[in-house]
């Protein structure tokens, strides 16, 4: 917005400042030009008083001034050269037809100097002219036309980007969620354009993410539903009483995967909301990181898997959500420790403003083909997970948006120490 304010400011003063000097030289111009059309008779009658004092002694010239003033009722006078200071090249002026047309704050004047006497010069005030000319109408005209059209051009770019945006916001209001304002550094309303663009993406991204919601939820409420299904006709054949208390017992654990499962979908789908209430304090990485070493360790130790940590920022201080922080580190640990054969590596750094989380197990690795999409909700790239263990593909779901929330990002890269995955999670260093 402060952009938009000074491109006007400065668009309106420079286009007053050069139409105002361009009018001024025209006009300068041109009142040149009328004083000597309508000043030609003084010019006359100075070049005649020149004229005349050259045939006359100074001692004469000093009476016969006096006389001319009189007689033709003109404000003329003599003065001595010294009282008029001029610059060398109009000095020459002062002895041409007519002499040399000057101008004072009251009025404007006349001075020609004497060649017969050149040590004095006349000197004749002229009327002020204030006849009003033609042409003052069209310079006005030409004024407002002017500044009319510089803001003309000045507004183009901005009405065309204005156009834009509403193009653009038409387009993704019929769907095409893909509509985006391209950058452009000549823009005044950069700042609108980005909100947009930020707008515009987020809406894509939870339309996609409750899409993959709805898509997701419905194909796996399918199989505890079928279940359900034949529990009732199960128990409605059965005439034992005991098997029909099994069977109600098997629904109740299919009531319950299914309101867990529905739990799950809900909490992943209100994380967005959750993002304003973010908690960030100031932390040492490695007091932040104590609690998920036990947690994780415990979890490793119930799995009989070994978990090694090395931590090379351990004084560092951090701007950050604790809670969120360690429920992303500890999802990215419990999927390494499920699939680990018997060790994990879990290291601690600082590299260029990021502190970052790498987490390496010796498991099976996961296909590059499939590295993206191991972050994105409900997806699960084992068949043999479980959905009665709780495994609903949103642990690193939850990572990744957790990093988003902390300037950072998370990703798969080649392991450098042992054979299967190698996690990494960068969190941004706020100063």
């Amino acid at each position: 917005m402060r952009r938009l304010y000074l491109s006007i400011v400065v668009m309106a003063l420079a286009s007053l400042f050069f139409l105002g000097w361009m009018l001024d030289q025209f006009e300068a111009a041109d009142d040149s030009q009328v004083k000597q059309t309508e000043y030609a008779l003084y010019f006359q009658l100075m070049e005649g008083f020149a004229q005349q004092s050259a045939v006359l002694t100074l001692p004469q010239l000093q009476l016969k001034v006096p006389e001319w003033r009189n007689a033709f009722n003109l404000p003329l006078s003599m003065h001595h050269t010294d009282e008029l200071a001029l610059p060398q090249e109009l000095q020459a002026q002062l002895l041409a037809p007519g002499g040399l047309l000057l101008e004072s704050d009251s009025r404007p004047y006349l001075v020609k100097s004497l060649a017969a006497h050149p040590h004095y010069q006349l000197y004749l005030d002229l009327p002020e002219i204030d006849s009003p000319s033609p042409l003052d109408l069209w310079l006005t005209l030409a004024f407002y036309l002017g500044a009319g059209l510089l803001m003309a051009l000045w507004l183009f770019p901005l009405t065309r980007r204005l156009s834009l945006i509403h193009r653009m916001a038409t387009e993704f209001g019929k769907g095409k969620l893909d509509s985006r304002i391209p950058a452009s550094r000549f823009s005044y309303i950069h700042w609108l354009e980005e909100s947009f663009n930020r707008m515009a993406q987020q809406i894509e991204a939870l339309i996609a993410e409750n899409r993959m919601l709805a898509s997701g939820l419905s194909h796996d409420l399918r199989t505890p539903l079928a279940c359900l299904r034949f529990g009732v006709e199960a128990t409605l054949d059965a005439e034992d009483a005991n098997e029909k208390d099994q069977m109600i017992l098997r629904m109740e654990r299919d009531l319950e995967q299914m309101e867990q499962m529905v739990s799950a979908f809900l909490d992943y789908s209100s994380l967005d909301k959750r993002r304003d209430k973010l908690s960030i304090e100031q932390h040492q990485i490695g007091a932040l990181l104590t609690d998920i070493h036990r947690q994780a360790k415990m979890l490793a130790e119930q799995q009989g898997k070994d978990i090694h940590f090395i931590n090379k920022a351990n004084q560092q201080l951090v701007y950050a959500d604790k809670v969120w922080v360690s429920r992303a580190v500890l999802n990215i640990l419990s999927n390494g420790v499920r699939f680990a054969k018997h060790q994990l590596e879990f290291r601690v750094m600082v590299e260029e403003g990021y502190w970052v989380i790498e987490v390496e197990d010796d498991g099976p690795g996961i296909p590059v083909a499939k590295w993206q999409s191991v972050f994105k909700p409900f997806v699960r790239l084992e068949a043999s997970r479980s959905r009665e263990q709780g495994n609903y593909g949103l642990g690193l779901a939850i990572a990744h948006k957790v990093a988003q929330w902390h300037q950072g990002d998370i990703q798969l890269i080649t392991p450098t120490h042992l054979t299967g995955c190698c996690f990494r999670l960068r969190l941004k260093i706020i100063e």
